[in-house]
């Protein structure tokens, strides 16, 4: 049904573009590049759309060199999951762009979570093509997601080390095969691979807090303790400008908790308190700090009265504030599904503006889909954001819980000499935290 309503708005507003037919010359097709590139960038996606359509209807040779990518991204972020489907398969006909289309559809179509057949596009891409090594990424990132490290390192394996290099992607590359090598329990190997991340990456601080649970598996003590003063000595409390020079709120959470945990090897009289002292901390984060409901709900005004993209950010402080705090314990999946949503209603709010003073026969007809796709587009966002606020409190009071099982554990420890390994407090540890993502729902 949102299909229908988009295609009443693209049918009765097109936009009138110039024709050229001077051969040779591209400059106004250039022009018309350029500004489906800002209108998408601003999040004038119907405009950006039929630009790209005019282009695609009217000078394909040109429109395959030069806008097929932007255009499936469009049709992403305004059709459905079948219409991008059907688009990809048209143009993946096109032999000359195959592997250009091959790894936009892959990539959009992993976005919104169809990894299988997102798969079909990426390996069919050649190994001469530019596009081949950001596809065995995103191939690599799906292989884990099915948790098929076998094949996960098969494409990332030490083979293909230079090639990933080579193409600026080496963090991405190193983390990624990490994550396969830690997932396949080949441990040893993975600490070479996440130490490769370079400390200014922006997933520096994701690999050294996936390198500290790691050297907690291996039982090795101290180097869980001096990468966990790392991650803590880099936090700083509501840090909104670049972010990810520093560790998140739950990185940082997620390191004292750990440090905690690992009082468990040889009870002594003072480990309760780190306990204590970190729910205390926790606690006072959710009261003072946490985002509140009523934000949210200013948040949801701000995002429905918003006449640009940037605007948004620039001028609205709860909104700001409210993106960073769920950054800090949300996946980019969710921030990216709640940033589709508001870009749609901010584009429908671009449309009805630019077309409700216009006279013409059909205006009702236009003018009421726009609302209903308006309307879709708010009850998308409000849903989105109660879903991450109920998300992110959850995870945060997951964090309490566990404290809790940790400050129990010690007690029932200081009548013993406590635990005689890290072994078995990796086994306890594990216990804990399975028993409690089923109870909250979540991996945590």
């Amino acid at each position: 049904m949102h299909l229908v309503y988009v295609v009443v708005i693209l049918l009765f507003t097109s936009t009138s573009f110039s024709k050229t037919n001077t051969k040779g010359d591209n400059t106004l097709l250039d022009a018309y590049v350029s500004d489906a590139k800002i209108s998408q960038s601003t999040a004038d996606i119907y405009r950006s759309y039929k630009l790209h359509l005019y282009l695609y209807e009217n000078h394909k040779d040109y429109f395959y060199q030069n806008a097929v990518s932007q255009y499936i991204t469009g049709v992403r972020e305004l059709g459905s999951l079948k219409k991008l489907r059907e688009v990809c398969d048209l143009l993946v006909r096109n032999k000359n762009i195959v592997d250009k289309v091959n790894y936009s559809c892959g990539l959009e179509l992993f976005h919104v979570g169809d990894s299988k057949t997102a798969k079909s596009f990426l390996t069919a891409i050649g190994k001469k093509s530019k596009s081949y090594y950001k596809a065995q990424v995103v191939l690599a990132s799906i292989y884990l997601g099915d948790e098929d490290h076998v094949k996960c390192l098969a494409v990332v394996g030490d083979n293909a080390r230079v090639n990933f290099v080579s193409e600026k992607l080496s963090d991405v590359y190193y983390l990624t095969k990490a994550r396969c090598q830690a997932k396949g329990n080949l441990f040893k190997e993975s600490i070479v691979s996440y130490q490769s991340v370079s400390a200014d990456s922006r997933y520096y601080f994701e690999a050294l807090t996936e390198l500290s649970w790691v050297f907690f598996k291996i039982r090795d003590v101290e180097l869980v303790r001096n990468t966990v003063k790392v991650i803590q000595a880099s936090f700083k409390k509501d840090t909104q400008k670049n972010q990810w020079q520093h560790a998140t709120i739950g990185q940082y959470y997620f390191s004292k908790y750990l440090t905690a945990y690992l009082d468990l090897v040889v009870y002594g009289s003072d480990k309760k308190e780190k306990f204590s002292d970190l729910e205390a901390d926790i606690g006072k984060y959710l009261v003072k700090e946490f985002i509140k409901k009523d934000e949210v709900k200013q948040a949801l005004n701000d995002i429905e009265s918003a006449e640009s993209y940037s605007d948004l950010a620039e001028k609205s402080k709860v909104y700001s504030k409210m993106l960073y705090h769920f950054s800090q314990w949300l996946s980019d999946e969710s921030l990216r599904e709640l940033d589709d949503n508001i870009r749609i209603l901010i584009a429908v709010n671009k449309e009805i503006k630019r077309f409700e003073d216009k006279v013409y026969t059909p205006k009702t007809i236009v003018i009421r889909a726009m609302r209903v796709l308006k309307s879709k587009s708010t009850s998308n966002i409000k849903t989105s954001l109660a879903q991450m606020y109920d998300t992110s409190l959850r995870i945060v009071n997951g964090f309490r819980l566990k404290i809790k099982i940790g400050e129990v554990d010690l007690k029932n420890l200081s009548r013993t000499e406590g635990l005689k390994s890290l072994d078995e407090a990796t086994t306890i540890y594990k216990e804990k935290e399975n028993s409690l993502s089923q109870k909250m729902g979540l991996e945590i």
